[in-house]
């Protein structure tokens, strides 16, 4: 049943109450309860949802090409895709973690178009392989050469004369050069060299170039990633400088 305290108490008073209930309380339980113990492998969605709240994606309208999503598997499963080898993500796995490309087992082509509602475009292409290298054996591992392509549309522009024109909104085009190696056979650490041209209404033009790093603990069972993705230089266009999107993933 519920315990009363009585009506009228100072401040001192009530505190000793209490006390006393909460005793009373903790015996009780400690009398007629069980606590139950979780399995540790039953907590791995709860740390993995943790892992998500650290994620910090950054977001930037300029180079917005370079967070496009570059296959249809990381749509399906929402972008969580940082702790994904290559064998099991494939290829565009890179593009969330450059040391995924250190577990490719076979050369791989990957394709993906897209258009949206707005009559926007976007199109990639990725291709890796195992590289050797007789006489520095130390730099043998997977390498990889990509492509992205984003027009934003086709917009009117109406000058001061009143005379109207059909120009593309944006027009970006991405260089991706990757590469990855296995360290004791499970950890893996690779390197995204990036450069991006983008043009807006087809008058304005920029450039930049990013970097990406990351590493992949494969453990077959579980595995786990840490990226840092398009640490790099602005988008200048004239006087107006814009930052690539600095992004930090994280998976489990």
């Amino acid at each position: 049943g519920m315990t009363r305290l009585p009506a009228r108490l100072g401040p001192r008073e009530m505190r000793d109450e209490t006390t006393k209930v909460n005793c009373r309380l903790t015996s009780a339980e400690a009398a007629g309860c069980c606590c139950l113990i979780p399995h540790p492998l039953s907590l791995i969605p709860y740390i993995s949802s943790l892992l998500l709240l650290f994620s910090s994606p950054g977001w930037s309208a300029s180079g917005s090409t370079l967070s496009q999503t570059a296959g249809a598997k990381p749509y399906a499963l929402a972008e969580c895709y940082t702790s994904f080898p290559a064998y099991q993500g494939g290829i565009v796995a890179l593009h969330y973690n450059p040391a995924s490309l250190a577990f490719l087992k076979k050369p791989e082509l990957a394709l993906m178009t897209k258009r949206g509602a707005a009559e926007d475009q976007f199109s990639s292409f990725t291709f890796g392989a195992h590289v050797r290298s007789p006489k520095i054996p130390q730099l043998a591992g997977n390498t990889a050469a990509s492509f992205h392509y984003y027009s934003a549309g086709e917009i009117e522009l109406i000058d001061d004369q009143g005379n109207v024109s059909t120009v593309n909104s944006q027009r970006d085009m991405a260089f991706i050069a990757s590469y990855g190696r296995s360290i004791y056979d499970r950890l893996g650490l690779g390197l995204n060299l990036k450069y991006l041209r983008s043009t807006l209404l087809e008058s304005f033009t920029a450039s930049s170039f990013g970097t990406d790093i990351g590493a992949l603990l494969d453990l077959r069972l579980v595995s786990m990633g840490l990226s840092f993705q398009n640490i790099g230089t602005s988008l200048k266009y004239g006087n107006a400088a814009e930052p690539i999107p600095f992004t930090i993933r994280g998976g489990l």
